[in-house]
């Protein structure tokens, strides 16, 4: 059995007899298919992201080959299909081609894509399907504002640099106000072998 990845193989062999006779082997091995369907996609995606990725249709045939190609776009969990791509392709031997698909609004519900794609020509068909995730496009964003009281009265502190200068699209918006006589402890607290014994 040969692995899941199509790709070339260098085999290197020697024996020897006792009375210093040998011989030698070296071969390579190419494990490929005859029409082959292949997409390059990006690692995440974030949710409402325009992005494009590449798909390649290669002939390792010595004929020409002619077909279509699809592509499916589903949301992993339901396999709906959200966005549905074909085209035609004409390759002579050895050649091959490249397409560039663009997404559209990845949806704010999908946590993670299933991407199909699929080469069918007259006598060969190839073809793979992988899975994208899709992250969050908000980010907790924690801002600290440190100060001290050291003398008696009324102290007045500018806050209005927090919460993003009132963002419209800042969501959950919160504020904790931490009082202590030793700011050191504050400094350890974070270090778990010190603050419980």
């Amino acid at each position: 059995t040969m692995p899941e990845s199509l790709t070339r193989w260098h085999l290197k062999g020697f024996a020897h007899t006792k009375d210093v006779y040998a011989c030698g082997i070296d071969e390579a091995v190419e494990v490929s298919k005859e029409l082959m369907a292949e997409m390059y996609l990006p690692r995440f995606l974030r949710k409402g992201d325009k992005a494009s990725f590449t798909a390649s249709v290669r002939n390792n045939s010595s004929q020409r080959q002619a077909g279509t190609a699809t592509c499916l776009m589903m949301d992993a969990s339901t396999e709906a299909v959200l966005q549905r791509w074909q085209m035609t392709f004409d390759l002579a031997a050895g050649a091959d081609t490249i397409f560039t698909l663009l997404l559209y609004n990845v949806a704010q519900e999908t946590s993670e894509l299933l991407l199909r794609w699929k080469a069918s020509a007259e006598d060969f068909a190839d073809g793979e399907q992988r899975s994208i995730p899709v992250l969050f496009d908000t980010e907790t964003v924690t801002e600290t504002k440190a100060f001290s009281l050291s003398n008696p009265g009324t102290t007045r502190i500018d806050l209005t640099r927090l919460y993003a200068s009132n963002h419209p699209l800042a969501m959950g918006r919160r504020m904790t106000v931490e009082y202590t006589t030793r700011p050191l402890w504050m400094a350890l607290r974070p270090l778990p072998h010190l603050y419980s014994p």
